[in-house]
Formats: C-alpha cells, structure tokens, sequence
C-alpha cells in the first residue's frame, strides 16, 4: 500500500489512466459535452445582438420572422443536440461506473487471502468501496467536465471582452478572481464540516441500522431498546443541527460579498457600456453590442465561479478516491502457474511457523506432522490454539511464515492452484449460503446431478427436501425470494456438507462441522462419519470430545505447538490438556 501523499498531478493521471482501463468513450464524451455546452452559451449570448442589430436596421416583418425563425431553429438543435450529447454521457458514465464496480470486485475475488485479514487493508478496502458506493467518481469527473466548460468558455469570452476594453477586462477579471478567492475559502470551510460530520454520519447509520435491521426487532418489542437507539439519534440530530448553523453562517457571509462584487462589476460595466452607445469613453457601440457585452459579463463572472468551484471540487475529492487506486494495486493470487497435480499420498507440514499479518505472535510454532491417504484425523485444543489457522494454510489462504507444507513431497506454493483446490472441499464453522436454489447451494452451479440427492439422503435431509412444494428448487433468503424457504442453522450447516461431500474431492476439512446441530443430529452425523467422508483423507476440527471415536488419529494443539498425537485411548494416560478436555464434557456423552 502507498502511503505517502501524492502530488495533484500523479492523481489526475492516476484518475485519467483509471478511465482509460474501464471506458475511453466517457473521457472522448465529457470533452464533446464540454465543447457542446461552450458552442450553446455563446450562441445564447450573440442572439440579442443579433435581434437588436436587425431591428435597428431598416427591418420588414417577413425578414424579422425568417431572422427569428432561423435563430429559432439552430437555438433548439443546438439545445437538442447538447441534450442528447449530455444524456449520452450521462449513459457512459453508468457504464464505466459499473465496469469500475465489477472490476473492484473482481480484483477482491483475486486479491491473496491474507489481505482479508490484514486491518491495513480492510480499511483500505473499506475507503475504496465509499468511493464506488458514494459516487465520488462520478463527482470528480462531473467537476472536470464543469472545470472544462468554464475553460472553454472563458477562452471564448476573453477575446469579446478585450475587444471592447481592456480595462473592463481587468477590472471585471479582478472582481471575479475575488469572487473565486471567497468560494474558495468558503469550500475550505464547507470540507472541514463535511470531514467533522464523517463520523457523526457514520455513527448516525449504524444506530439507524440497529432500529430498523429485522435482527432487532423482537429485542425491540421485548426490552424496549429502539427507545434508547432513538435517544442517541436524537443527539446525533443536534450536533448536526449545531454545525449546520456554524456552516450556514459562513455561506451566508460568503453570498453577501460575492453578490456585492457582483453588483459593483455590473454597475462599472453598465455604466461603461451606455457611455459607449452614447459615443462617450470610445468608439460607438451599437444596443446589439451592448446586450452582448452585458451577457458576456455574466457568463463570463459565472465561468470563472464554475472554474474555482470545480478545480476546488476536484483537489478535494481526488485525494478521496485515491484508496481505490491503492486498492486496485494489491498484490493478487497467481492461479494458473505451478505444477499440475496427482493423487493424493500424503499431506505433511514441515517447520511450521505462522504470524497473521502486521503481528509478531505466533499462532503456529515450528508444527511438524504428516497425514497419510485415507487416514481420518481429528485437531483439538481450547479456543485459538491455532486449529483454525491450519486449515486456512493447507487452504493456501495463507503462506507460512516459515516451513513448509507438502503435497505428496511437493511444496504446495509450487502448484497450481486450481489444481490443488479441486482435491479439497472444507466447511468451515462460518460457512455461508446464498440466495440460490438448494440445489444451487450445494453443487455451486445451475446444473447438477442426481448425485445432489445422494448426499442430501446422506446428511439426513431427504424427508425436508421431499416435503417442500419445490423439493431442491427451493429457493433461499425471503428478502430476495418471497417464495423462499428458512432452514433451521442445523439444517443449514447439513447443506453445507451436503455441498463438501457433493465435490468429490479426495480431502474433506470440516471445521466444527456439527456446531449447530443438535445432540440427535449430531450423533446421526457422527454416526454416518465413515460413509460420509467415504474413505477421503479427512481433518476433523471440533470442540466436542465426542468425535474422537470416529477418527483414526488425534493431534492436541496448545498454545500454537502440538503437544500429542495419538489415539483416544493413548492420550488420555500422555496428554494433559486432551484428559482435562475430555473429562470436562465426558458427562454429555459417556453413555
């Protein structure tokens, strides 16, 4: 990650090279849009002179009406053709926005598992999502297109404006320049209070989260807490409220000066102009001239408004999206280079040492021990004794700090991902679902086998499914399906293993796999374990004794070492810690 702070320049090529990747046609666009706007207000500002001109001139009816009807007519293709050019850009704008929301998932897809569990960079991720999510894109390129505009037009209006006066010129130049002085320091201001309001903000949404979330509710109903909740919101009202006047003052103070300027250029301008219609101060200028200049005024004291606000705009929010180009530059996982792979013989952890990212502490401390094919082995140890973080390393989610992990004597690291994915299938105790079919959740695809009602018959799910009006097309989640159905935790922790045992693959982790179950199902799984895991090289996480007698093997883990390895019988008379936990729970299944 880059923490240093970059120059403006490096962010707008950082921003324009973004744009480049993800939609050229939005850049080529805000560029047409900016031109086409220019074009429209400069027209608007000779069709009074135009008019004026005429009329005092010698004119007829019949030339007046071909005049205001050609004018007419250019006038609406020129706001027609700017409509439809601004409405297309507006189009692209969506599409690059999406393309940039795709890509920043799929980036988060590839990114290296450790990344997920490194606090630098989840808040990093964190920042890059509000730049997508809060549309902070599509103000900063919104801005360059106004920053563009107002160029355009300030250009176009200068050689208008010297060819009257140059004095008029300066003059109005150092009052609009004022102006822009003032909008300035009123933005400073303005991003100072919107930075104090981040954090009331984000409190703010997750109280209001906390109200209205369904999670809450019986709570709610129960204990009166929303009561409390609406208290703290009611604060957060307040404090907002209070900083809104503060800031509401400012702005006021700001307009006050802006529209005294504003007022002093006209009244100079004005005077100046009549002056010169009456052939005083200069050369005679016609009405036409004079309505000319008036509006050239205006639309030039605007543009350089537009020009301060807008580059304001833009130096405050580059350094906002900043995080998502930080983001986007994160080392990600190489999926396809490494060996291919054979059979499974055996798994072997070499030396094993690991530290999450950004720690010193040692989770796992020089761990040594093989697991042979088909052999069933249960890890067992008190909370965060490291079991856990095996299983993410023989995952690949994360690489050792030092050591080695062997796949039939092959590092692991040297082959190829996919491959080595394909021989494993894990359930974890935080396993997920998804708004999908049953039959989707556990083949993780649309179309599927009849083996899908094989092993939802082997974990016990067979009379649920068969009662279902849907049967394993039923769908999950009501607030995406209202037709959907709720399976209990236990029934979806058995659909879980329904979808490990549904890949085939020759090893099985089950991480607590029976954590939610209750004690029956939780014996009709265990009781089935073999036919299950059908003679699969298997690794057994649980904190539940009970599952000691169906595994061929148990390794004790404490404080990130392995200090037994044996079979139930043996390390009840050699390992402390393996008696103390059994004879803490031999109560619940001795029988």
């Amino acid at each position: 990650m880059n923490n240093k702070k970059r120059s403006i320049f490096k962010s707008y090529r950082m921003l324009f090279s973004l744009a480049l990747e993800n939609s050229k046609i939005y850049l080529a666009f805000i560029l047409i849009n900016s031109l086409c706007k220019t074009a429209n207000i400069l027209f608007t500002i000779f069709i009074p002179k135009i008019i004026i001109d005429y009329l005092m001139k010698k004119p007829t009816i019949k030339g007046f009406t071909i005049l205001i009807a050609i004018l007419f007519v250019v006038k609406l293709f020129l706001n027609y053709f700017v409509g439809m050019v601004e409405k297309r850009t507006n189009h692209e704008s969506l599409i690059f926005i999406k393309k940039v929301s795709c890509n920043f998932s799929d980036k988060t897809m590839r990114l290296k598992y450790l990344f997920l569990e490194d606090k630098e960079v989840l808040e990093l991720k964190q920042k890059a999502i509000s730049v997508v999510k809060f549309g902070m894109l599509s103000i900063v390129f919104n801005q360059i297109e106004l920053f563009l505009t107002a160029v355009f037009t300030i250009i176009s209006i200068v050689a208008v404006l010297i060819n009257f006066s140059i004095l008029i010129f300066i003059i109005i130049t150092v009052f609009a320049v004022l102006a822009f002085i003032i909008e300035g320091m009123m933005m400073q201001k303005t991003v100072a209070f919107q930075q104090n309001l981040i954090p009331i903000n984000r409190r703010y949404e997750y109280y209001s989260s906390k109200l209205f979330s369904n999670t809450y509710q019986k709570e709610h109903r129960l204990y009166g807490t929303a009561e409390m909740i609406s208290i703290e919101l009611e604060q957060f009202n307040k404090d907002i409220a209070s900083k809104l006047k503060d800031i509401n003052i400012v702005m006021a103070n700001s307009r006050s000066l802006n529209s005294l300027f504003s007022s002093i250029t006209k009244f100079i301008l004005y005077s100046y102009s009549a002056l010169r219609v009456l052939g005083l101060l200069g050369s005679k200028i016609s009405l036409g001239s004079f309505s000319a200049l008036i509006s050239a005024n205006e639309n030039y004291a605007s543009a350089i408004r537009n020009l301060g606000f807008s580059f304001a705009q833009i130096i405050i929010y580059l350094p906002l999206v900043e995080p998502l180009y930080d983001f986007m530059a994160l080392k990600e996982m190489v999926i396809e280079k490494g060996e291919q792979l054979e059979d499974l013989e055996e798994i072997r952890f070499e030396q094993i040492s690991f530290s999450y990212p950004n720690t010193d502490k040692l989770i796992l401390d020089n761990i040594s021990f093989t697991i042979k094919k088909g052999e069933s082995v249960l890890l067992v140890g008190k909370n965060n004794a490291g079991k856990s973080t095996i299983v993410k390393l023989l995952c690949r989610f994360f690489e050792p700090t030092s050591g080695r992990i062997l796949y039939n004597g092959k590092d692991i690291s040297t082959i190829n991902y996919s491959s080595y994915i394909e021989k494993m299938s894990t359930v974890f105790q935080d396993y997920k679902l998804f708004p999908f079919t049953l039959s989707e959740n556990i083949t993780a695809n649309a179309t599927f086998t009849d083996k899908v009602y094989d092993v939802i018959d082997k974990v016990n799910l067979k009379d649920k499914v068969n009662s279902l009006p849907e049967g394993i097309n039923v769908f999950f989640d009501k607030t995406i399906n209202e037709n959907a159905t709720e399976f209990s935790g236990g029934q979806q922790q058995k659909i879980a293993i329904a979808r490990s045992l549904y890949k085939s693959s020759p090893m099985i982790i089950l991480d607590e796999p029976t954590a939610s179950l209750d004690p029956i199902s939780e014996f009709e799984i265990y009781s089935d374990y073999s036919e299950l895991v059908q003679h699969k090289t298997s690794i057994f996480i649980s904190h539940r004794m009970s599952a000691s007698s169906i595994c061929d093997r148990i390794l004790v883990l404490e404080n990130g070492r392995i200090t037994g390895d044996g079979i139930h019988s043996e390390l009840l008379k050699t390992s402390k810690l393996y008696k103390s936990l059994y004879d803490a729970q031999a109560k619940y299944y001795a029988s």
